[in-house]
């Protein structure tokens, strides 16, 4: 199978393919003459916004899935609450985040713990966090680095500034 991220290619489509297009620059003009390929155009398909995201996500994945480069992902972090207790946290903490400019997903399926983790590793967001019953009982939650496996526990009150500085080390300079 072809790689998924191809390199740029500097072939053009010239004048014998957009000679048979009916579009001409000039029908008037003695001969008319055909539009050849242009140059911004060949740009935007070479560089095109799929073969970024393509080809980013083939230089950063692993056995379990993606592995999303912080300034691509389309989550800051993963919420991953378990019990309904976790869930209202877990909206507070998305809440929280949004207030430091950063977007969370809050996985409240009916899928076990087990398969939510499965899926976030497969998706690949930067941060996973976990709410679960300590959250309730102790007030802490454990948050979950994607790209190097670094796991921490910290208070609920401090997780929302923990997380907006960790995606702020994760992000290119």
């Amino acid at each position: 199978a072809p790689p998924l991220a191809q390199p740029a290619s500097t072939s053009t489509i010239g004048t014998p393919v957009s000679a048979s297009a009916p579009s001409t620059l000039c029908p008037d003009a003695t001969p008319p003459y055909a539009v050849p390929q242009n140059a911004a155009w060949k740009v935007a398909k070479q560089y095109a916004p799929a073969r970024i995201v393509a080809a980013a996500l083939e230089q950063s994945h692993d056995d379990k899935g993606c592995i999303w480069p912080a300034a691509l992902a389309p989550f800051d972090a993963w919420l991953v609450p378990i019990g309904d207790e976790a869930i209202v946290a877990a909206t507070r903490l998305e809440d929280q985040l949004a207030e430091h400019g950063l977007t969370g997903m809050v996985d409240d399926r009916p899928q076990g713990p087990g398969a939510r983790f499965a899926d976030a590793d497969l998706i690949g967001v930067p941060l996973r966090v976990t709410l679960g019953k300590r959250t309730v009982t102790d007030g802490t939650v454990d948050l979950r680095v994607r790209r190097d496996g670094s796991e921490e526990t910290l208070p609920v009150g401090q997780a929302a500034a923990r997380i907006a500085e960790l995606s702020r080390e994760l992000r290119p300079r």
